[in-house]
């Protein structure tokens, strides 16, 4: 698992072979069918995928219809590539590190 995700949500699944990992919200037993989000990140969890589970559980604390949900959030996709080097684009590190 990712380091500092409640283990609760943390789910993985394998596809073809490949592990895909996700966070789930599953608000539990229904009398009818439960619609389903995909919640798709941006930039900011891609670069700090730690942080994708206090989105996840902000929406759902903040938004009392979207707390009705089942919710997925998949940290990747396949191919998916995790860091690509460049000669030019350099930024500091989230320790400051060049």
């Amino acid at each position: 698992s990712c380091a500092g995700v409640p283990s609760a949500l943390f789910r993985r699944v394998t596809v073809d072979g490949k592990a895909q990992h996700y966070l789930l919200h599953d608000p539990g037993e229904a009398s009818e069918s439960r619609p389903v989000l995909l919640f798709l990140h941006g930039a900011h969890t891609h670069i700090y995928p730690e942080f994708l589970w206090g989105d996840l559980r902000d929406l759902v604390k903040k938004n009392p219809v979207a707390r009705e949900f089942i919710i997925l959030a998949p940290f990747g996709s396949f191919g998916e590539a995790i860091a690509t080097l460049s000669e030019t684009k350099r930024k500091s590190d989230r320790f400051y590190n060049k």
